[in-house]
């Protein structure tokens, strides 16, 4: 059974004559334990496609199945609460609650969990090379260090499915290697799964898949 399954997902924005078609037709089947990327020009869709397999938006046709259950058409409220226990998202702009330090971010997921991850956040901190940051505010670390510590946030509860959207964008080359080879070990180790937008062909080089978007279509 496919962990994730689209079916002829097409998205439009606009109205009339302003309207454009976003995605195209798009079939796609995740399994678990991959590592998939997604690559193409800017404007091809590849976010949009991202957004709305992590169901932050809905298609404007097509079905999304996930775990052979239909969630394209969920409620709002249901989609938060799918969003919250099965996804997790890397995006580039970290989106760190700003007036919590890096340990109560972790800690904030804990009381809305009501349980610990199978990972403890030093863990992944210590691996992502930001717990001596710990104690500080998302304000006073730099570019790269948020978004390692937002990594590390996604991964933490271990969610089935990870959507990364550049999630090496903001590091640097020896950093970003280390973060790509990290994610594709945890596929192989835990069996999560990982989606990810990137243009960085080392990057690339360590998904299991590679996809390309190119005017709303993908190949």
């Amino acid at each position: 059974m496919a962990l994730m399954r689209l079916e002829k997902i097409i998205k439009r924005f606009g109205t009339g004559t302003n309207q454009t078609m976003a995605l195209n037709q798009i079939d796609l089947t995740i399994e678990a334990g991959q590592f998939i990327g997604l690559t193409g020009p800017s404007g091809s869709g590849k976010t949009t496609l991202l957004t709305i397999m992590g169901s932050l938006q809905g298609p404007t046709s097509g079905q999304i199945f996930f775990n052979d259950n239909e969630i394209s058409q969920l409620n709002e409220k249901q989609r938060s609460k799918l969003r919250f226990n099965d996804f997790g998202f890397i995006l580039q702009g970290a989106n760190l609650v700003p007036f919590l330090t890096v340990n109560e971010q972790f800690q904030l997921v804990d009381r809305l969990r009501q349980k610990e991850g199978p990972q403890t956040a030093e863990q992944l901190l210590t691996t992502l090379g930001v717990w001596e940051q710990r104690y500080q505010y998302p304000a006073s670390l730099s570019g790269g260090q948020r978004q390692r510590v937002a990594i590390a946030r996604a991964l933490y509860g271990q969610p089935a499915l990870i959507f990364a959207d550049e999630p090496t964008a903001s590091l640097d080359s020896k950093r970003a290697l280390q973060v790509a080879q990290q994610l594709a070990d945890i596929t192989k180790q835990t069996g999560q799964t990982i989606v990810m937008v990137s243009h960085d062909e080392r990057v690339l080089a360590y998904t299991d898949q590679q996809y390309m978007m190119r005017d709303g279509q993908l190949t």
